[in-house]
């Protein structure tokens, strides 16, 4: 496939960009394992939390392939970057987006793709990684919202984020129909960074176990409808591959 001249301006623009940013602070924050928070900062200021939503919600109203695109160039840079802006865009952001209600994606998407603050994604478990439906976090409906108790692990920027959609059981019994998917503020009573991954590459990407313990959330951070979790993070993981299989051929370069 042939990129069109706006896409190989686009690739252009990047790339002078990465050369300049983001690549001389490569080598020392993976020795360090210190996140990229300076990369972050700098992608955020051009725009490149947000490429493939629409401009009213804070993005730059670019298409799929320039994000694809956006990513690789990144990657051959520094990986631990490129591996932050996959994750942002296309595990914390795109079911906002995709699922999420006109008042969630005014208040979350538009934050997001403006660079406030990070987005990530809440499905492995210590016990439910490759079988996500085995999810052993659960959620308790209550008069004030949602109870939930449970752990992730190999979350990816989690500990620098401001959201985390977070898969959930409300009926355990039921496998993979029981599932529901929820926004979590990462400020709220009972959210907690339990542990940070000590990584063979990739060690300025911040990867993390995070613990729930009788965290309350509100009845309107549900992401789509109660019991609907399931399809939602498994369409999010399909559009999620798109962006690794351009990660990693960035980083093979």
């Amino acid at each position: 496939m042939l990129l069109s001249p706006s896409h190989l301006d686009f690739r252009q623009e990047v790339c002078s960009f990465c050369s300049s940013t983001i690549e001389p602070r490569a080598r020392s924050a993976d020795a360090a394992g210190e996140f990229v928070k300076d990369n972050v900062r700098a992608m955020a200021e051009r725009g490149l939390l947000g490429i493939p939503w629409p401009k009213e919600l804070g993005g730059l109203g670019l298409d799929y392939l320039s994000y694809a695109i956006a990513v690789e160039e990144v990657s051959r840079v520094c990986a631990s970057t490129g591996i932050t802006l996959a994750a942002h865009t296309s595990l914390g952001t795109y079911p906002i987006y995709k699922f999420g209600t006109q008042t969630q994606k005014e208040k979350y998407v538009t934050a997001l793709a403006r660079g406030k603050y990070l987005g990530a994604f809440g499905l492995t478990e210590p016990n439910a990684g490759s079988d996500a439906a085995g999810i052993e976090t659960t959620a308790k409906k209550t008069d004030a919202g949602y109870v939930i108790n449970g752990s992730k692990r190999f979350i990816t920027s989690a500990a620098f984020a401001g959201t985390v959609v977070v898969a959930a059981s409300l009926d355990r019994s039921l496998g993979r129909k029981g599932i529901t998917c929820f926004i979590v503020e990462t400020d709220r009573a009972g959210f907690k960074v339990a542990s940070e991954e000590n990584k063979l590459g990739l060690r300025a990407s911040n990867t993390v176990e995070l613990a729930f313990e009788e965290m309350l959330v509100p009845g309107d951070s549900v992401l789509g409808r109660e019991f609907d979790g399931y399809r939602i993070f498994m369409e999010t993981l399909d559009g999620g591959r798109i962006s690794i299989g351009a990660f990693c051929l960035g980083m093979a370069q």
